[in-house]
């Protein structure tokens, strides 16, 4: 009801952004459309309510969580995005054999 064209609307969405965490785009771009633009507030409303967390752990302990959940080929490094880590599951340890 509130991602619609109109003054209403705007106004209501306005009243709507100062009230919940969830970000919205509809305002500054209506031309990517109902799909898009709910894609956008969920991926973005997510990031932005969990900055805090981001930087809970270092490398070392990253690698001590993959290591305790049975994973091998573990790779840990700072890269551009923080820490970044890639490991393999095991068909064994999945359940697939």
């Amino acid at each position: 009801m509130l991602w619609r064209p109109g003054t209403a609307a705007r106004t209501a969405r306005r009243v709507f952004r100062t009230a919940s965490p969830v970000l919205d785009y509809y305002d500054r771009h209506p031309e990517l459309g109902p799909a898009r633009l709910a894609e956008w507030a969920r991926l973005d409303t997510h990031d932005a309510l969990t900055d805090r967390y981001k930087h809970l752990r270092d490398s070392g302990q990253i690698r001590a969580a993959l290591e305790s959940a049975g994973l091998s080929a573990i790779e840990v490094a700072e890269a551009g995005n923080g820490i970044e880590a890639r490991a393999t599951r095991s068909a064994r340890s999945s359940g697939l054999q």
